[in-house]
Formats: structure tokens, C-alpha cells, sequence
């Protein structure tokens, strides 16, 4: 019997589903692609689940998905008995937020506000900005991410770091993280003033 999938990001889920062997040895795997046609199997070799009577649950992780889309799968059984097939269900990986860095404002000698523009794609988001020295930053603003909702429209997102050296130049960029997996913007510049 194919169950409803769990842990699903934008490019993973686990398929899970039930086996009764009926006291036949009994491997199964599971089938799952675009369509009803399937087209991928995991585990690559089928696994035992031995030659009971009871129910056991089986479940494999799958990777490699694209974001947003629906996929089918299944649970096959096989002994000697021959196939049985679970019911074809699907799934939909989420969408991974869009992070937009925008330009730097109200740049001051210690100070600037970092602007960016935050798309949760209808999963619980939130965002902070990074910036530094350099294009690995090392530091980050708010401490605690901030929430942006689960909706599915842009929505604009600044902080403004304090503390900052005269005369020099940062990089920054904002980042958003849901379920989906981590959004992150492009990386933008500006100096501050002497």
C-alpha cells in the first residue's frame, strides 16, 4: 500500500508506503517520475522485507527533483506470488523562496540600510542579510531571521547594520530560508562615506 510522502523540499521527499509479505519472501522498491509512466525505481536492487505476516513499513528518501513540480510514485511488492502494485499517488516539491538583493540606501560613514525583496513562493519564509569586507561576509543582520509569511508576492525586506568602518567598501546580499531550502540574492556592493 503506497502512503503519503513526507519531508518534501524543492528538490526532495521520502516516498513511504506498507508491505504485508503474507509469509512469502517478499522485496520491494518504489516508482515514481513526471507522470502515471514513473520511469525511476529506488533502491536501484530491490530490499527485502522478509516472509512474515505482518505489515511493514517501508519508506525511501528521493532526490534530484525540480522545484515546483508534481511527481507520481508507488509502492511494488514482488514474490513468488508475483507483483502487486500500491496506488499511484503524487507529490509536489515546493518552491524555494526568491531572494532579491536591491541597492544599498541612506549610506552613511558607520551605517547603510540593505534593501532586498523577498518571495516566500506560498512556504513559511524568513530572511536575513549578510554582509562583510568581502564576498564571504561573515556577518549577518537581524541575528534571529525574520519572518516574511507563506504567501506568494514580493515583499520588500531592509536592515540597517550600524557599526561600520569609514571609507570602505561592503558586500552584502539578502538570503530567505523555508522548507523549500534557502533562496539567496545576488551579491551587491557600496562604500561608505569618510
Amino acid at each position: 500500500m503506497t502512503l503519503n510522502e513526507s519531508n518534501v523540499t524543492a528538490e526532495s521527499a521520502t516516498l513511504n508506503g506498507k508491505i504485508d509479505p503474507e509469509a512469502l519472501e517478499t522485496v520491494y522498491w518504489f516508482e515514481y517520475g513526471p507522470t502515471s509512466s514513473f520511469g525511476t525505481k529506488v533502491p536501484l536492487s530491490p530490499e527485502s522485507v522478509g516472509s512474515g505476516t505482518s505489515t511493514v513499513p517501508v519508506s525511501q528518501p528521493i532526490g534530484g527533483l525540480s522545484p515546483g513540480t508534481t511527481y507520481h510514485y508507488r509502492v511494488v511488492a514482488e514474490s513468488n506470488a508475483g507483483f502487486s502494485y500500491g496506488k499511484d499517488l503524487s507529490l509536489k516539491t515546493l518552491k524555494l523562496p526568491k531572494a532579491t538583493t536591491e541597492a544599498a540606501s541612506a549610506i552613511e560613514s558607520t551605517q547603510a540600510k540593505l534593501n532586498g525583496i523577498v518571495n516566500p513562493e506560498g512556504t513559511s519564509t524568513t530572511y536575513w542579510f549578510e554582509y562583510g569586507t568581502t564576498v564571504s561576509y561573515g556577518t549577518k543582520i537581524p541575528l534571529s531571521p525574520e519572518s516574511v509569511g507563506a504567501g506568494t508576492s514580493n515583499i520588500p525586506v531592509s536592515q540597517t547594520p550600524s557599526g561600520l568602518s569609514p571609507s570602505t567598501l561592503y558586500h552584502f546580499r539578502v538570503v530567505a530560508q523555508s522548507a523549500a531550502g534557502v533562496g539567496t540574492g545576488a551579491d551587491k556592493t557600496f562604500t561608505t562615506t569618510p
